[in-house]
């Protein structure tokens, strides 16, 4: 078993109104983690350079697109590790079969992760999850402050805003259909009280 590790190059399709940023640096500083571990613990691990330099992340691992891919196999990878985001139309899935591969299932990531679509789904199968709606401006709010918007394809707190009133909302969301980073469509779920993580701060563009 000879083990390559992948991470992310190209940003992913929009799908309808949403857009996936990509993250700075594509997962390879994650990546190089888990190569670095792997090969530390006496697995077959094959990289880009022979030698790689511990401090230097593109050493340990292979983009994700056919080029990346070709080169791991073509230097003797037979298990491609995933370390990347995944879409329907994912170079990998032409891959599949040829070669053993460590992660989801291409269409299923598409699919769960829309935030508020899988919220969705675990509020009708019971679940104790906030209430949101979608939005692409303002206006179709119709809900209570404070609330909190955030990206339905985001990162963490990337792009989380709490909003205190309707003109404040409507500003972030000019602001973020402007920035073109998420798309134009947007999820509001309820203020919670009580402590909040360092990176969403109330009242706070983020």
């Amino acid at each position: 078993m000879n083990i390559a590790i992948l991470y992310h190059v190209k940003e992913p399709p929009q799908v309808g109104n949403i857009r996936k940023p990509m993250k700075e640096g594509g997962y390879s500083d994650s990546g190089s983690d888990l190569a670095y571990e792997l090969n530390k613990n006496g697995y077959n691990l094959i990289t880009p350079v022979e030698n790689p330099n511990e401090k230097n992340n593109i050493d340990w691992v292979f983009g994700d697109d056919d080029e990346g891919i070709t080169k791991a196999i073509n230097m003797g990878a037979d298990v491609l590790w995933l370390n990347t985001v995944l879409y329907e139309g994912h170079p990998i899935e032409k891959y599949i079969g040829k070669v053993k591969v460590i992660g989801q299932k291409c269409s299923d990531v598409q699919t769960y992760d829309d935030k508020y679509y899988t919220n969705h789904i675990l509020l009708e199968h019971g679940l104790d999850i906030v209430n949101d709606v979608s939005v692409k401006s303002a206006d179709e709010y119709n809900g209570d402050f404070p609330c909190v918007i955030k990206p339905i394809r985001g990162r963490g707190s990337q792009g989380v805003s709490v909003i205190e009133n309707k003109e404040q909302l409507d500003k972030v969301i000019n602001k973020l259909v402007a920035d073109k980073i998420y798309g134009s469509e947007f999820m509001i779920e309820p203020y919670l009280d009580g402590e909040k993580p360092y990176a969403v701060q109330k009242g706070k563009y983020i």
